[in-house]
Protein backbone atom coordinates (compact mmCIF):
# COMPACT_ATOMS: atom_id res chain seq x y z
CA UNK A 1 0.00 0.00 0.00
CA UNK A 2 1.82 3.44 -1.01
CA UNK A 3 0.19 6.61 -0.16
CA UNK A 4 -0.31 9.56 -2.99
CA UNK A 5 -0.09 12.66 -1.04
CA UNK A 6 -1.94 15.59 -2.60
CA UNK A 7 -1.92 18.32 -0.10
CA UNK A 8 1.67 19.35 0.67
CA UNK A 9 2.60 18.43 -2.65
CA UNK A 10 1.08 21.54 -4.29
CA UNK A 11 1.44 23.45 -1.07
CA UNK A 12 5.25 22.92 -1.85
CA UNK A 13 5.38 22.85 -5.63
CA UNK A 14 2.33 24.55 -7.15
CA UNK A 15 -0.41 22.84 -9.11
CA UNK A 16 1.01 21.80 -12.62
CA UNK A 17 4.29 20.61 -11.09
CA UNK A 18 2.47 18.86 -8.16
CA UNK A 19 -0.23 17.44 -10.38
CA UNK A 20 2.70 16.09 -12.68
CA UNK A 21 4.82 14.74 -9.88
CA UNK A 22 2.46 12.99 -8.36
CA UNK A 23 0.99 11.05 -11.91
CA UNK A 24 4.85 10.41 -13.10
CA UNK A 25 5.93 8.87 -9.56
CA UNK A 26 2.60 6.30 -9.36
CA UNK A 27 4.15 5.30 -12.91
CA UNK A 28 7.60 4.96 -11.50
CA UNK A 29 6.72 3.06 -8.93
CA UNK A 30 4.06 0.57 -10.53
CA UNK A 31 7.22 -0.30 -12.91
CA UNK A 32 9.45 -0.68 -10.08
CA UNK A 33 7.33 -3.06 -8.08
CA UNK A 34 6.19 -5.29 -11.10
CA UNK A 35 9.54 -5.55 -12.22
CA UNK A 36 10.08 -7.06 -8.34
CA UNK A 37 6.58 -9.17 -8.60
CA UNK A 38 4.86 -6.49 -5.77
CA UNK A 39 1.06 -6.05 -6.58
CA UNK A 40 0.70 -2.39 -5.43
CA UNK A 41 -2.38 -0.43 -4.41
CA UNK A 42 -2.10 3.22 -4.80
CA UNK A 43 -4.38 4.75 -1.50
CA UNK A 44 -5.08 8.44 -2.73
CA UNK A 45 -4.60 10.82 -0.05
CA UNK A 46 -6.89 13.98 -1.80
CA UNK A 47 -8.39 16.27 0.04
CA UNK A 48 -11.91 18.15 -0.62
CA UNK A 49 -10.72 21.26 -2.48
CA UNK A 50 -9.14 21.96 -5.39
CA UNK A 51 -6.27 22.98 -4.11
CA UNK A 52 -5.44 19.34 -2.49
CA UNK A 53 -6.28 17.07 -5.13
CA UNK A 54 -10.08 17.44 -4.92
CA UNK A 55 -12.64 17.42 -7.89
CA UNK A 56 -15.07 15.05 -9.54
CA UNK A 57 -14.12 11.57 -7.87
CA UNK A 58 -15.01 10.12 -11.20
CA UNK A 59 -12.63 12.53 -12.99
CA UNK A 60 -10.03 11.98 -11.00
CA UNK A 61 -9.98 8.15 -11.03
CA UNK A 62 -10.02 8.46 -14.93
CA UNK A 63 -6.76 10.79 -15.02
CA UNK A 64 -4.90 7.86 -13.20
CA UNK A 65 -2.09 5.84 -14.52
CA UNK A 66 -4.17 3.14 -16.26
CA UNK A 67 -1.29 0.40 -15.23
CA UNK A 68 -1.76 1.61 -11.70
CA UNK A 69 -4.85 0.50 -10.84
CA UNK A 70 -4.90 -2.92 -11.64
CA UNK A 71 -8.40 -3.49 -10.83
CA UNK A 72 -7.95 -1.97 -6.98
CA UNK A 73 -8.10 1.42 -5.77
CA UNK A 74 -8.15 3.10 -2.30
CA UNK A 75 -9.31 6.84 -1.62
CA UNK A 76 -10.05 8.96 1.55
CA UNK A 77 -13.18 11.08 1.54
CA UNK A 78 -13.29 13.32 4.79
CA UNK A 79 -14.46 16.68 5.32
CA UNK A 80 -17.09 18.40 3.66
CA UNK A 81 -17.09 16.23 1.27
CA UNK A 82 -18.61 13.43 3.21
CA UNK A 83 -21.37 15.30 3.65
CA UNK A 84 -21.99 16.70 -0.09
CA UNK A 85 -21.78 13.31 -1.01
CA UNK A 86 -23.19 10.80 1.46
CA UNK A 87 -25.93 13.03 3.28
CA UNK A 88 -28.77 12.32 0.67
CA UNK A 89 -29.25 8.60 -0.40
CA UNK A 90 -29.93 9.21 -4.07
CA UNK A 91 -26.83 11.35 -4.72
CA UNK A 92 -24.49 8.92 -2.28
CA UNK A 93 -25.69 5.91 -5.11
CA UNK A 94 -25.18 8.25 -7.81
CA UNK A 95 -21.38 8.53 -6.56
CA UNK A 96 -20.32 5.36 -5.83
CA UNK A 97 -21.77 4.36 -9.24
CA UNK A 98 -19.54 6.95 -10.83
CA UNK A 99 -16.49 5.85 -8.71
CA UNK A 100 -17.52 1.59 -9.73
CA UNK A 101 -17.44 2.64 -12.91
CA UNK A 102 -14.40 4.92 -13.40
CA UNK A 103 -12.30 2.16 -11.79
CA UNK A 104 -13.72 -0.27 -14.42
CA UNK A 105 -12.97 1.71 -17.26
CA UNK A 106 -9.61 3.01 -15.76
CA UNK A 107 -8.06 -0.48 -15.25
CA UNK A 108 -9.52 -2.07 -18.26
CA UNK A 109 -6.20 -0.83 -19.98
CA UNK A 110 -7.82 0.59 -23.26
CA UNK A 111 -7.56 4.19 -22.83
CA UNK A 112 -5.05 6.74 -24.37
CA UNK A 113 -1.78 6.36 -23.35
CA UNK A 114 0.57 9.30 -23.13
CA UNK A 115 2.98 9.72 -26.22
CA UNK A 116 6.49 10.64 -25.38
CA UNK A 117 6.07 13.85 -26.47
CA UNK A 118 3.30 14.08 -24.50
CA UNK A 119 5.37 13.39 -21.67
CA UNK A 120 8.21 15.48 -22.64
CA UNK A 121 6.21 18.58 -22.86
CA UNK A 122 4.49 18.23 -20.08
CA UNK A 123 7.39 17.76 -18.07
CA UNK A 124 9.00 20.97 -19.20
CA UNK A 125 5.23 22.79 -18.14
CA UNK A 126 5.81 21.66 -14.95
CA UNK A 127 8.99 22.86 -14.45
CA UNK A 128 7.96 26.44 -15.70
CA UNK A 129 5.05 26.24 -13.85
CA UNK A 130 7.48 25.91 -10.28
CA UNK A 131 9.62 28.12 -10.62
CA UNK A 132 6.75 30.86 -11.69
CA UNK A 133 4.90 29.30 -8.32
CA UNK A 134 8.17 29.18 -6.37
CA UNK A 135 9.13 32.78 -7.76
CA UNK A 136 5.66 34.47 -6.08
CA UNK A 137 5.95 32.45 -2.41
CA UNK A 138 9.54 33.09 -2.21
CA UNK A 139 8.98 36.76 -3.19
CA UNK A 140 10.29 39.28 -0.03
CA UNK A 141 7.59 39.98 2.34
CA UNK A 142 4.89 36.96 0.77
CA UNK A 143 4.59 35.80 4.39
CA UNK A 144 3.26 38.66 5.88
CA UNK A 145 1.47 39.67 2.96
CA UNK A 146 -0.88 36.23 3.21
CA UNK A 147 -0.85 36.82 6.64
CA UNK A 148 -2.79 40.30 6.52
CA UNK A 149 -4.65 39.65 3.30
CA UNK A 150 -6.34 36.58 4.57
CA UNK A 151 -8.48 35.39 7.31
CA UNK A 152 -5.44 32.95 8.26
CA UNK A 153 -5.36 33.44 11.68
CA UNK A 154 -8.97 33.27 12.17
CA UNK A 155 -8.60 29.72 10.60
CA UNK A 156 -5.89 28.66 12.50
CA UNK A 157 -7.70 29.63 15.80
CA UNK A 158 -10.96 27.81 15.11
CA UNK A 159 -11.98 25.46 17.38
CA UNK A 160 -11.79 22.47 14.94
CA UNK A 161 -9.88 19.93 12.91
CA UNK A 162 -7.65 17.02 13.86
CA UNK A 163 -3.86 18.78 14.32
CA UNK A 164 -2.74 21.97 14.80
CA UNK A 165 -2.34 24.35 11.36
CA UNK A 166 1.34 24.45 12.18
CA UNK A 167 3.88 21.64 12.73
CA UNK A 168 6.42 23.22 15.15
CA UNK A 169 4.43 27.04 15.49
CA UNK A 170 6.72 28.96 13.27
CA UNK A 171 5.41 31.80 11.00
CA UNK A 172 6.89 29.90 7.91
CA UNK A 173 5.06 28.29 4.43
CA UNK A 174 7.38 25.03 5.41
CA UNK A 175 5.48 24.76 8.91
CA UNK A 176 2.05 25.72 7.93
CA UNK A 177 -0.28 22.83 7.26
CA UNK A 178 -1.68 22.40 3.50
CA UNK A 179 -5.65 22.57 5.01
CA UNK A 180 -5.25 26.51 6.46
CA UNK A 181 -2.91 27.41 3.60
CA UNK A 182 -5.80 26.68 0.85
CA UNK A 183 -8.93 27.62 3.30
CA UNK A 184 -7.31 31.20 3.64
CA UNK A 185 -6.99 31.43 -0.37
CA UNK A 186 -10.45 30.20 -0.68
CA UNK A 187 -12.09 32.44 1.00
CA UNK A 188 -9.95 35.69 0.13
CA UNK A 189 -11.50 33.98 -3.13
CA UNK A 190 -8.29 33.62 -4.67
CA UNK A 191 -8.03 30.09 -4.98
CA UNK A 192 -4.26 30.39 -6.15
CA UNK A 193 -3.64 27.09 -4.96
CA UNK A 194 -5.47 25.16 -7.35
CA UNK A 195 -4.09 27.44 -10.67
CA UNK A 196 -1.23 29.45 -9.90
CA UNK A 197 1.80 28.64 -12.33
CA UNK A 198 -0.37 26.90 -15.10
CA UNK A 199 -0.67 30.02 -16.82
CA UNK A 200 3.34 30.73 -17.09
CA UNK A 201 3.65 27.43 -18.57
CA UNK A 202 0.91 27.27 -20.85
CA UNK A 203 1.80 30.68 -22.18
CA UNK A 204 5.50 30.02 -22.53
CA UNK A 205 4.12 27.63 -24.69
CA UNK A 206 1.89 29.34 -26.72
CA UNK A 207 4.36 32.20 -27.69
CA UNK A 208 7.73 30.08 -28.19
CA UNK A 209 6.46 26.93 -30.02
CA UNK A 210 3.25 27.06 -32.26
CA UNK A 211 3.53 22.99 -33.05
CA UNK A 212 4.24 22.69 -29.39
CA UNK A 213 1.00 24.59 -28.67
CA UNK A 214 -1.04 22.06 -31.18
CA UNK A 215 0.21 19.60 -29.42
CA UNK A 216 -0.79 21.03 -25.79
CA UNK A 217 -4.62 20.89 -27.63
CA UNK A 218 -4.01 17.53 -28.67
CA UNK A 219 -3.11 16.93 -24.96
CA UNK A 220 -5.96 18.55 -23.83
CA UNK A 221 -8.52 16.35 -25.81
CA UNK A 222 -7.07 12.61 -26.19
CA UNK A 223 -5.48 12.60 -22.48
CA UNK A 224 -7.52 12.02 -19.27
CA UNK A 225 -4.49 12.91 -17.02
CA UNK A 226 -3.73 16.62 -18.92
CA UNK A 227 -8.05 16.98 -19.65
CA UNK A 228 -8.55 17.02 -15.81
CA UNK A 229 -5.58 18.74 -14.70
CA UNK A 230 -6.91 21.76 -17.03
CA UNK A 231 -10.92 21.15 -16.41
CA UNK A 232 -10.04 21.07 -12.64
CA UNK A 233 -7.92 24.20 -12.56
CA UNK A 234 -10.97 26.03 -14.73
CA UNK A 235 -13.52 25.20 -12.47
CA UNK A 236 -10.68 26.83 -9.51
CA UNK A 237 -10.15 30.13 -11.89
CA UNK A 238 -14.40 30.47 -12.13
CA UNK A 239 -14.81 29.95 -8.28
CA UNK A 240 -12.24 33.04 -7.78
CA UNK A 241 -13.02 36.50 -7.96
CA UNK A 242 -10.00 38.88 -8.66
CA UNK A 243 -12.21 42.25 -7.63
CA UNK A 244 -12.97 40.44 -4.10
CA UNK A 245 -9.62 39.51 -4.18
CA UNK A 246 -7.73 42.82 -4.66
CA UNK A 247 -10.02 44.10 -1.67
CA UNK A 248 -8.06 41.75 0.37
CA UNK A 249 -4.78 42.61 -0.68
CA UNK A 250 -5.46 46.52 0.39
CA UNK A 251 -5.28 45.42 4.02
CA UNK A 252 -1.28 44.98 3.51
CA UNK A 253 0.42 47.71 5.52
CA UNK A 254 3.09 47.89 2.84
CA UNK A 255 2.22 49.51 0.07
CA UNK A 256 5.26 48.08 -2.25
CA UNK A 257 5.12 44.60 -1.32
CA UNK A 258 1.25 44.83 -1.62
CA UNK A 259 1.74 45.82 -5.47
CA UNK A 260 4.60 43.21 -6.25
CA UNK A 261 2.64 40.59 -5.14
CA UNK A 262 -0.67 41.54 -6.21
CA UNK A 263 0.52 42.39 -9.83
CA UNK A 264 1.80 38.74 -10.00
CA UNK A 265 -1.48 37.18 -8.78
CA UNK A 266 -3.72 38.97 -11.31
CA UNK A 267 -1.07 38.91 -13.94
CA UNK A 268 -1.04 35.38 -13.53
CA UNK A 269 -4.47 34.60 -13.13
CA UNK A 270 -5.75 36.65 -16.37
CA UNK A 271 -2.56 34.16 -17.75
CA UNK A 272 -4.10 31.15 -16.86
CA UNK A 273 -7.70 32.26 -17.92
CA UNK A 274 -6.86 33.15 -21.34
CA UNK A 275 -4.27 29.93 -21.86
CA UNK A 276 -7.15 27.39 -20.56
CA UNK A 277 -10.11 29.32 -23.07
CA UNK A 278 -7.66 28.96 -25.95
CA UNK A 279 -6.94 25.33 -25.36
CA UNK A 280 -10.88 24.78 -24.18
CA UNK A 281 -12.52 27.21 -27.15
CA UNK A 282 -15.47 29.53 -25.89
CA UNK A 283 -15.57 33.52 -24.48
CA UNK A 284 -16.45 32.29 -21.42
CA UNK A 285 -15.24 29.23 -18.47
CA UNK A 286 -17.02 26.58 -17.83
CA UNK A 287 -18.92 27.31 -21.60
CA UNK A 288 -19.62 23.59 -21.86
CA UNK A 289 -21.10 22.91 -18.08
CA UNK A 290 -23.59 25.89 -17.99
CA UNK A 291 -25.02 24.54 -15.06
CA UNK A 292 -22.14 24.69 -12.85
CA UNK A 293 -21.45 28.29 -14.32
CA UNK A 294 -25.64 29.09 -13.25
CA UNK A 295 -24.88 27.60 -9.45
CA UNK A 296 -21.50 30.09 -9.35
CA UNK A 297 -23.59 33.00 -10.25
CA UNK A 298 -27.01 32.22 -8.34
CA UNK A 299 -24.37 31.96 -4.88
CA UNK A 300 -22.27 34.77 -5.43
CA UNK A 301 -24.83 37.53 -4.65
CA UNK A 302 -24.82 35.92 -0.76
CA UNK A 303 -21.41 35.26 -0.68
CA UNK A 304 -19.53 38.64 -1.70
CA UNK A 305 -21.14 41.01 0.77
CA UNK A 306 -19.55 38.54 3.61
CA UNK A 307 -16.42 38.85 2.25
CA UNK A 308 -16.70 42.76 2.40
CA UNK A 309 -17.67 42.60 5.94
CA UNK A 310 -15.03 40.07 6.22
CA UNK A 311 -12.07 42.31 5.05
CA UNK A 312 -14.17 45.58 7.51
CA UNK A 313 -13.28 43.60 10.56
CA UNK A 314 -10.16 42.67 9.43
CA UNK A 315 -9.54 46.27 8.58
CA UNK A 316 -10.72 47.06 12.84
CA UNK A 317 -9.06 44.62 13.98
CA UNK A 318 -5.51 45.27 12.44
CA UNK A 319 -6.10 48.97 13.86
CA UNK A 320 -7.11 48.50 17.34
CA UNK A 321 -4.86 47.97 19.94
CA UNK A 322 -4.16 43.85 21.00
CA UNK A 323 -5.89 43.91 23.99
CA UNK A 324 -8.81 46.44 23.51
CA UNK A 325 -12.50 45.56 24.52
CA UNK A 326 -13.86 44.86 21.31
CA UNK A 327 -11.44 42.20 20.73
CA UNK A 328 -13.01 39.57 21.51
CA UNK A 329 -16.40 40.97 19.63
CA UNK A 330 -14.24 40.77 16.99
CA UNK A 331 -13.45 37.35 16.54
CA UNK A 332 -16.56 36.17 17.10
CA UNK A 333 -17.66 38.33 14.23
CA UNK A 334 -14.66 37.23 12.03
CA UNK A 335 -15.42 33.44 12.86
CA UNK A 336 -19.32 33.99 11.94
CA UNK A 337 -17.89 35.55 8.06
CA UNK A 338 -15.30 32.71 8.12
CA UNK A 339 -18.28 30.07 8.76
CA UNK A 340 -20.68 31.74 6.35
CA UNK A 341 -18.29 32.30 3.46
CA UNK A 342 -17.19 28.30 3.68
CA UNK A 343 -21.01 27.62 3.55
CA UNK A 344 -21.24 29.50 0.30
CA UNK A 345 -18.15 28.42 -1.46
CA UNK A 346 -19.03 24.64 -0.84
CA UNK A 347 -15.26 24.28 0.66
CA UNK A 348 -13.13 25.11 2.96
CA UNK A 349 -9.84 23.45 3.00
Amino acid sequence: MVMVGYSDSTKDGGYLAACWGLQSAQSRLHAAAAARGVALTFFHGRGGSLGRGGGPAARGILSLPAETLDGSLRLTEQGEVLAERYDDTEIACRHLEQVSWATLVASSGRRTQPRPEWVTLVERMAGRSHAAYRELVDEPGFIHYFSQTTPIDDIENLPIASRPARRRGERTLDDLRAIPWVFAWTQSRCMIPAWYGLGTALTDVKYDDRHAWQTVCDMYRQWPFFQATIDNATLALAKADMYIAQRYSELAADADVRRRIWQRIAAERDRTRQAILDIVGGGELLATTPWFQRSIEARNPSIDPLNLIQIEFMRRRAASPPDAPSEEALRDLLRLCVQGIASGMRTTG
